[in-house]
């Protein structure tokens, strides 16, 4: 069985989605994660979230704790602020090309929704996302060498990664724009809580544990990115200098 997810980083049912996929994937059911944007904006810098939205995200959380499953972690905070979804969209396009998306997509949900990181600031992605893109496997040399995964306007830096979101974002607008997150599997769209409570009845059907931390160790550093530098320690990569 293979299933297909629909989320934005910056929606809080996708946050629980995000969790529940952590439970099947450590199970070992294949879940494809796609990024989209359910609201595109032209917004090119972060706004303090609204009492509209802060609502409806306090809604969302209380509901979650409601029908929480035995062991998954609900929500303590909501974050402060809105975040420009393109940027962290992005930088997990990179990262699947890398061989990390799951890695960084829960690393993305956690800072954003746990730390309130504002991980719509290609700044602030290029610290969070140096080190498990440095781990990956990209060929393109400043993703490998330089751990770098978003541009400064807040979009890819590879036509690959391009590619990649733009297909999600195709294959998204062809199931109509349903309410995020979006399941499909074997042909059977579920969108919203529908989505939600469908993964929260594979979690349980399987038993599956939560996980505490992020459960994708990374692979080994790959040869490019251990370059030493000549400023430093012999124990430093090369990147630590910038």
């Amino acid at each position: 069985m293979t299933i297909t997810l629909y989320g934005d980083f910056t929606d809080a049912m996708s946050r629980i989605a995000s969790t529940r996929v952590d439970a099947l994937r450590v199970a070992g059911v294949e879940v494809e994660w796609r990024a989209v944007i359910r609201h595109p904006t032209l917004r090119t810098v972060s706004e303090p979230l609204g009492e509209v939205r802060l609502s409806q995200i306090a809604e969302v959380e209380k509901a979650w704790r409601t029908e929480s499953i035995r062991g998954e972690p609900t929500p303590s905070l909501a974050p402060r602020i809105a975040p420009t979804p393109l940027p962290p969209l992005s930088g997990f396009a990179e990262a699947v090309g890398a061989g990390v998306g799951d890695h960084v997509r829960h690393l993305l949900f956690a800072r954003y929704w746990q730390d309130n990181a504002d991980i719509g600031n290609p700044d602030v992605l290029r610290y969070l996302l140096t080190r498990p893109i440095l781990h990956g496997c990209s060929t393109a040399e400043v993703l490998s060498e330089s751990g770098y995964a978003v541009a400064i306007g807040g979009g890819p830096l590879t036509s690959a990664a391009w590619r990649l979101s733009r297909h999600w974002a195709s294959a998204y607008t062809a199931l109509d724009r349903p309410e995020l997150p979006v399941c499909v599997e074997e042909g059977r769209v579920r969108s919203g809580w529908a989505a939600v409570r469908h993964l929260g009845a594979l979690v349980t059907e399987r038993d599956a544990r939560f996980p505490r931390g992020n459960p994708y160790p990374l692979p080994r550093l790959p040869l490019p990115a251990q370059r030493r530098s000549i400023a430093h320690s012999p124990a430093i990569p090369v990147w630590w200098d910038a």
